[in-house]
């Protein structure tokens, strides 16, 4: 009896220590914390990307880099909630008076940047705006979602997917106004580092004093700021180039993918990866249509009704020649009529080939439920898109695999299925996002 006491006496003891310590999150003692009360919890938030969905003002910088904002600039219920938002406003205030006292571009940029506590806490109170079936509900679900521009955001709630989408969009402003703005943070790419001096910056910076002031929304003496360093840094054009595409260079393609009898095919196109000249003067590189041969003779043996050239201007850098469109007029030398191409002339290296393709794929309404064809050298297959090299790069740079790998249809052919993940922006290259 003494010893089933004893035991009864320290269970009485031990279990409300172990209580506390669990709800209060590790060795400091004190009363579990009560949830705050939530009359009208958020009901269960799950993504759909859908390819009926078009992107809203595609051919601008804010479009392809900070969607959320873009939509938020064209949506007066939205704009109008937050300059209203006092919590925002105060924000707002707090930077353009720093940035207008600034004098150095270093001390601008540095106003003009988000914290990671003014990021929490701006995304803490957009969430709070969030009401089931306010303008907050409705882009969500009506725009962001079916658009998959923030696929990746795995938040099963409106107010905690907005939460993180605004977090995305924040840190791209930053980045677009390191890089550009003060040098402060390396470019994704070597091409792509700041070109502009102090003084050209600090001009164009000045200048954006006029566009905005203490009352506009809290985001867009950052978001101006990005557009005006772009522009002195001859950069405002390379991720807007030929947009929107499906009714300029893909308008022949595209009318053409929606007659396609897809039961012909098995595979929906045959991609060819670019591959940068040496210098200004030449408009191909040798490289670049050998690759073309190897795509154009799959696509006259029938594998797919499309041949994909893909890559943007790149290499050397600020070059005025676009790898995919100098492929497309080689491809149109050899007979292929220009609604059996389609261009994707944007990225800059080989995992947003990849992931570029994709997007096209998708956005152009093309089967995803069907593979298709990588056409390059033979050692680049190999070296390349067979190697586990080439899916860590991926993993570790953009935090998923942009297609599963298939079968080789020859040593020069390599199949593929798309994944949906590849529609998420990447904040960390606004050249190519």
């Amino acid at each position: 009896m003494k010893i089933q006491s004893l035991f009864g006496r320290m269970a009485a003891m031990v279990l409300p220590l172990a209580f506390c310590m669990v709800a209060c999150g590790g060795d400091e003692p004190g009363p579990s914390p009560k949830p705050d009360p939530d009359p009208d919890p958020a009901p269960a938030f799950k993504q759909a990307a859908s390819q009926d969905y078009q992107l809203l003002h595609p051919n601008t910088l804010e479009a392809k880099n900070v969607y959320f904002l873009s939509l938020i600039n064209n949506q007066t219920a939205l704009s109008s909630a937050v300059k209203g938002d006092a919590e925002l406003a105060a924000l707002s205030k707090k930077k353009y008076e720093a940035f207008v006292a600034a004098t150095t571009v270093k001390d601008k940029i540095a106003a003009v940047v988000f914290s990671n506590t003014e990021i929490t806490a701006a995304g803490k109170r957009i969430a709070e705006l969030w009401k089931a079936g306010n303008a907050w509900d409705k882009v969500a679900i009506d725009h962001l979602s079916p658009s998959g521009c923030y696929i990746l955001n795995k938040s099963n709630t409106v107010p905690a997917f907005l939460q993180g989408v605004w977090a995305t969009d924040a840190q791209a402003l930053n980045t677009i106004n390191k890089i550009f703005g003060d040098g402060s943070q390396a470019a994704h790419c070597d091409d792509d580092q700041r070109t502009a001096t102090d003084d050209q910056v600090l001009a164009a910076l000045k200048a954006v004093e006029g566009k905005v002031n203490a009352q506009s929304p809290f985001y867009l003496l950052a978001l101006e700021c990005a557009k005006v360093v772009l522009n002195v840094n001859g950069r405002d054009t390379e991720a807007i180039n030929f947009e929107p595409m499906n009714s300029g260079c893909n308008k022949a393609a595209y009318e053409a993918g929606k007659k396609v009898d897809w039961s012909k095919y098995e595979y929906t196109i045959i991609m060819v990866p670019g591959n940068g000249p040496d210098d200004y003067n030449t408009p191909l590189h040798p490289q670049g249509k050998v690759r073309c041969d190897i795509g154009y003779e799959l696509w006259t043996q029938g594998y797919a009704p499309f041949i994909m050239v893909s890559g943007g201007r790149i290499h050397p850098s600020k070059t005025k020649y676009c790898e995919a469109e100098e492929m497309k007029k080689y491809l149109m030398g050899k007979g292929v009529p220009e609604d059996a191409i389609i261009m994707e002339p944007h990225a800059r290296h080989t995992p947003t080939n990849v992931r570029n393709m994709v997007r096209v794929i998708f956005h152009m309404g093309l089967p995803m439920n069907k593979g298709g064809i990588i056409a390059c050298e033979a050692n680049v297959i190999t070296n390349t898109f067979q190697s586990q090299a080439f899916l860590n790069r991926c993993q570790s740079e953009y935090s998923f695999i942009p297609v599963t790998f298939g079968k080789t249809i020859t040593t020069q052919a390599i199949a593929f299925y798309p994944k949906t993940d590849c529609l998420n922006i990447y904040s960390k290259d606004p050249l190519d996002p």
